[in-house]
């Protein structure tokens, strides 16, 4: 899909476990500190992890998931609830999270989209038919330094 990281592609699944990760850990009033020495990895490692720099292996997965009492589905699933795919999108390039929290939101978006394809569409046109104005426009003008010229 659309899910890029500066660098690395990331998948959809991971920038959902990367934003379920971080929101159960604060519901569990865990910090990144004590999860990185519940999983015997460095403050920087987990970080990574967190904010989705690094590839989640599966393993990890599972043993934060151990750490955070719950299991990889329920995880996924609770996050997908709380969080469009757009807000996904966000967090994974870095982009301001929450510029799209609800379904209504999501239609809206889409709306302005098709309106910058029309007005893009609008302005290539009326650059077009200016260009075809700068042939007359340019003879003009070089008629005009003639006569200013003699």
């Amino acid at each position: 899909m659309f899910f890029l990281k500066p660098l690395t592609q990331m998948s959809n699944l991971q920038n959902l476990a990367n934003l379920a990760i971080e929101r159960l850990r604060k519901e569990k009033k865990l910090s990144r500190e004590d999860m990185a020495h519940h999983l015997d990895i460095s403050l920087e490692a987990y970080r990574k992890i967190e904010n989705g720099t690094t590839n989640l292996s599966l393993d990890r997965l599972e043993q934060i998931c151990e750490v955070l009492e719950t299991d990889i589905l329920e995880m996924l699933a609770s996050n997908n609830a709380k969080y469009q795919v757009n807000e996904v999108k966000d967090r994974a390039t870095g982009i301001n999270i929450g510029t799209i929290n609800h379904p209504t939101d999501s239609q809206s978006l889409y709306d302005r989209i098709d309106n910058i394809n029309e007005n893009t569409k609008q302005l290539t046109l009326a650059v077009t038919e200016l260009m075809k104005l700068l042939p007359a426009q340019i003879e003009s003008l070089a008629l005009l330094l003639k006569n200013i010229k003699t």
